[in-house]
């Protein structure tokens, strides 16, 4: 079977995730990108955005999350946005990046970031 990809990158909000208790309080910017795998070949046949998977509703989708609940790790908030995506869209296959930028480290790094890979069962 072939697919095509659908990518929505640096998707930015602000949010209280974290197992520390200053990162809940305080809040950061977390990034996350996604990747869909969908078969558009009906959609490019009509030229029809009914027959594809709607980015706007998926940004909507990764927006309620992230902000809207919190967790402890961004591997869970990764699931999550995952898990729901999959539920919600025809999708084959996603994959989902959380970067935190400024993880609770002490050291000189550019960010952390999770990358999780679900499939449609």
């Amino acid at each position: 079977m072939s697919y095509d990809v659908l990518k929505i990158k640096n998707m930015t909000f602000y949010a209280f995730h974290g197992n520390d208790v200053k990162e809940r309080e305080l809040g950061q910017r977390y990034e996350v990108d996604i990747e869909l795998k969908i078969d558009i070949t009906r959609a490019i046949q009509e030229d029809n955005v009914k027959f594809t998977v709607d980015y706007k509703k998926v940004y909507k989708v990764v927006e309620r999350i992230v902000i809207g609940r919190r967790f402890n790790l961004i591997e869970t908030l990764a699931h999550h946005i995952a898990d729901e995506c999959l539920r919600n869209f025809n999708i084959l296959e996603i994959v989902v990046r959380v970067r935190k930028l400024k993880p609770p480290v002490e050291g000189i790094l550019d960010y952390v970031e999770t990358e999780i890979v679900r499939q449609k069962v």
